[in-house]
């Protein structure tokens, strides 16, 4: 029984290629383009829903104390009060979407 080295040593030595006169690209040019844009839509209208959502429901205001508490206490490297937990919650979650849509946008479109 052969091992693996001998098939790859085999198939390596016996290996013929073919000329396609630019076959592969005629194939290529005459495939359908990718343009199912509804992932990428259906992720931002969710951000941006999810962004409006947490201003109407917390205010601005708390957001604003929320990313100020956050860097206050990380610039100070200590442990966030439990009683901002809410505001480091809704922060991090947002900055979390934020970043986690940014990444889905960059992979889609390489």
């Amino acid at each position: 029984m052969l091992d693996d080295k001998q098939l790859y040593d085999l198939f390596k030595s016996n290996k013929t290629e073919f000329a396609d006169n630019g076959f592969s690209e005629r194939v290529m040019k005459r495939l359908p383009k990718k343009s199912n844009r509804l992932p990428e839509a259906i992720i931002l209208v969710s951000l941006v829903l999810g962004i409006l959502l947490t201003i109407w429901l917390q205010g601005f205001q708390a957001i604003y104390e929320g990313i100020h508490n956050l860097i206050l206490s990380l610039s100070h490297i200590q442990m966030p009060s439990i009683v901002l937990l809410n505001e480091y919650l809704i922060v991090l979650l947002l900055f979390g979407s934020i970043g986690l849509s940014m990444y889905f946008f960059k992979n889609m479109r390489d």
